[in-house]
């Protein structure tokens, strides 16, 4: 979301550029586009950031930069470009653009150097949670093949003495004591 909404305000300046370089309105098409979607990527990457006060100050710092160089800047220059105002064209014109458009990529570079943190520090917290559920399962597999085969001992045992009785008894019956019962 960061990285479309920093994307947006690159095609500003490019789509601005572009116009008043050569006064050629397809130029102006990304720029107009960059200008609509604009606000709806801005509030789309405050909800992504909504709990995290930090970053929520980081991205309404952008939006407010962003705005700031729409309304302040780019608007007005692209209309004096439009009527073919020759100041348009000056250095110092293209230069407080750039200048305005580095502080809002500085921006936009805390704020995901901000969410890499973030990332990190989640991405750790889950590679613990994920050993401790392996360190589980194998305690669990070990108990439940103990389990098994304590029953399994048990079932021999109650099963194979009475076979072994009947077997006994069935030798002395075949021996000729036909007093024995079963």
């Amino acid at each position: 979301a960061a990285h479309g909404l920093e994307q947006r305000v690159l095609d500003l300046e490019t789509g601005q550029r572009g116009f008043i370089l050569t006064r050629q309105p397809q130029f102006l098409m990304p720029w107009q586009q960059a200008r609509e979607e604009l606000p709806a990527r801005e509030r789309a990457l405050l909800d992504l950031v909504r709990g995290d006060a930090a970053q929520e100050a980081r991205v309404r710092k952008i939006a407010r930069a962003a705005r700031s160089y729409i309304d302040d800047y780019s608007v007005p220059l692209v209309n004096a470009a439009a009527r073919g105002d020759p100041s348009a064209k000056t250095v110092a014109a293209t230069a407080e653009g750039e200048a305005r458009v580095r502080v809002i990529r500085a921006d936009f570079a805390g704020l995901l150097e901000a969410e890499r943190r973030t990332s990190a520090a989640t991405s750790g917290a889950s590679a613990r949670a994920a050993r401790r559920a392996y360190a589980g399962l194998v305690v669990g597999v070990v108990l439940s093949l103990a389990l098994v085969a304590l029953y399994a001992g048990y079932l021999t045992r109650a099963s194979v003495g009475p076979i072994r009785r009947a077997a006994a008894l069935a030798g002395r019956v075949a021996g000729g004591d036909l007093t024995a019962r079963l």
